[in-house]
């Protein structure tokens, strides 16, 4: 996996992959990348993770798509940072409605859970310039727990922060 960690007793891999888009949303091009990303990254975790037993560990994949929403990193103009993140909020849903049929297929031997985050630069009408990113946690194996699953969201956003 990309990333490998200890966590309450349990040995977490988590395969981290970047949705790549050649112009304007186009969701049916961009659903089948989101899709064969999803299976490489369920792929590279089942490869990576099959020596150890299965009450003893957690596969996340953890998807950027940012790039989906904004492929060539502009800066969107709104009113307000809140706008900004709303308007993230709004993207985050519609990707994840788009693309609800791949999630329940997922569940099984390597995968318990998919982290999604888009993120995007913003300047607004008072001169402020923020960037804004929103984070879905979507469960898909019935092994994660709330508190695992509200501690991996702050895990992510926590890798999030992290300077690249």
């Amino acid at each position: 996996p990309d990333i490998r960690f200890r966590y309450r007793k349990k040995t977490w891999f988590v395969a981290c992959k970047r949705v790549w888009s050649s112009g304007p949303l186009d969701m049916a091009r961009d659903r089948k990348a989101v899709q064969n990303l999803v299976r490489k990254a369920r792929k590279q975790l089942l490869k990576t993770a099959s020596a150890i037993p299965v009450r003893t560990k957690f596969g996340i994949i953890a998807l950027d798509a940012s790039k989906l929403i904004n492929p060539h990193a502009s800066i969107t103009e709104t009113r307000t940072i809140e706008e900004g993140a709303m308007l993230l909020k709004d993207m985050l849903a519609i990707f994840y409605n788009e693309t609800r049929h791949i999630w329940p297929r997922l569940g099984g031997q390597a995968v318990d859970g998919c982290i999604v985050r888009i993120a995007s630069p913003f300047f607004t009408d008072d001169n402020k310039f923020a960037h804004c990113q929103e984070w879905l946690v979507i469960p898909v194996n019935k092994r994660l727990d709330r508190y695992s699953i509200s501690k991996l969201k702050n895990w992510a956003i926590d890798i999030g922060k992290t300077p690249s």
